[in-house]
């Protein structure tokens, strides 16, 4: 779940945004490309659970 975010892994999705690529984000964020695929997922694995939880709701 986000309780378990790592600060890292808003700082990957900054870097990845960035660059638009995973190998170059990788290595701004000095990890190998297959490590920081992880993170990725786990993040989106993380937000995919949240978003099932929470909805957002609109206000009039």
């Amino acid at each position: 779940m986000l309780a378990n975010l790592e600060v890292k892994w808003l700082y990957d999705v900054i870097a990845l945004e960035e660059s638009r690529s995973f190998t170059l984000a990788a290595k701004a964020r000095n990890i190998s490309q297959s490590s920081f695929s992880r993170r990725i997922q786990s993040l989106e694995a993380s937000s995919d659970s949240a978003s099932s939880i929470v909805a957002p709701t609109l206000c009039s």
